[in-house]
């Protein structure tokens, strides 16, 4: 499944890099096209024009609405993972390496039976400390939605948002804040707090939540397997950086059903470390707890979000 929306250029990159994997034909390739804002209207034309003709796959069914619903992606992967297991997640601006699709569907038969696995991640950012060979599988606790594959077990786990208590416990509990100190990083509360408030709609934030307070694992491949390219300031979320960078893993001749696994714990805090970014925001996030900043009233409870 790929969602879309109206950077043409990053679909079709995206979408031809996906078409160069070894498993491409044997992949049914579900398009999403969200219903278009008026001054989007001609760019999510075009994307949808662009989907019509898209072919390479065993088959392609593209499905678009009238309506900007960004919860219906949501609702649309939960419809195919009822159907399928399993499913494999990709956005417009994420470019795939030619093993990707070899790299996450071995590595969701080789977890299919073990519940400490939430997903099967494709991306992994520049970790300096972190060898990127020989190339293995990390097991981490911090999801990432740039192109994973998931099991229908995993996404049911997921709610749409905390409640403002639940949020108020989980930033007061100190063994839930060392746990996020050393897996995902302390700027992850600001996000659930915007989650928490209805302000954001995030998957990756909510997935992060239940891995952590089920002391789940995310695999990830030592070396990326995808390249992300909306961090040119054409995005809604992403601007412009470059620290997300890659240079994806080039090969597609591993044993991918056979890779080692690595579950050193100096991944996961190298990790998380990438997503502090710097000391400055661990010492800010701490002040502005203390002085009770993070803390939300029952009154700031937004209207509930439903499946």
């Amino acid at each position: 499944m790929m969602t879309t929306y109206r950077r043409l250029d990053h679909v079709r990159r995206s979408i031809a890099a996906l078409a160069r994997n070894s498993l491409a034909k044997e992949s049914d390739l579900y398009l999403t096209s969200d219903g278009p804002l008026e001054a989007h209207r001609d760019e999510v034309m075009q994307v949808r024009d662009h989907l019509a003709g898209v072919n390479g796959f065993r088959s392609v069914t593209v499905l678009s609405r009238d309506r900007n619903d960004r919860l219906e992606n949501w609702r649309v992967r939960r419809r195919l993972l009822a159907e399928h297991g399993r499913l494999i997640y990709l956005e417009e601006d994420c470019v795939t390496a030619p093993g990707f699709l070899s790299y996450i569907n071995a590595g969701l038969d080789r977890y299919a039976a073990d519940p400490s696995v939430f997903s099967i991640s494709g991306y992994l950012p520049e970790l300096p400390t972190i060898p990127r060979s020989p190339f293995r599988l990390l097991r981490l606790r911090r999801f990432n939605s740039w192109g994973y594959g998931i099991f229908d077990r995993s996404e049911a786990l997921v709610r749409c948002r905390p409640d403002p208590g639940e949020f108020n416990r989980l930033i007061d509990d100190r063994n839930f804040r060392k746990a996020v100190s050393r897996d995902v990083g302390l700027p992850w509360f600001g996000m659930l707090r915007r989650v928490s408030l209805g302000e954001i709609l995030a998957f990756d934030v909510m997935a992060n939540l239940e891995i952590l307070k089920r002391h789940l694992d995310v695999i990830h491949p030592s070396r990326s397997l995808v390249s992300n390219i909306g961090f040119d300031g054409s995005g809604e979320h992403c601007g412009s950086a470059n620290r997300f960078d890659t240079d994806p893993e080039p090969g597609i001749d591993h044993p991918w059903s056979g890779l080692p696994e690595d579950a050193s714990p100096k991944a996961r805090r190298a990790l998380a470390r990438f997503y502090t970014h710097g000391f400055r925001r661990y010492w800010k996030f701490h002040t502005k707890r203390l002085r009770g900043r993070l803390h939300l009233p029952d009154s700031a409870r937004p209207p509930d979000t439903v499946l």
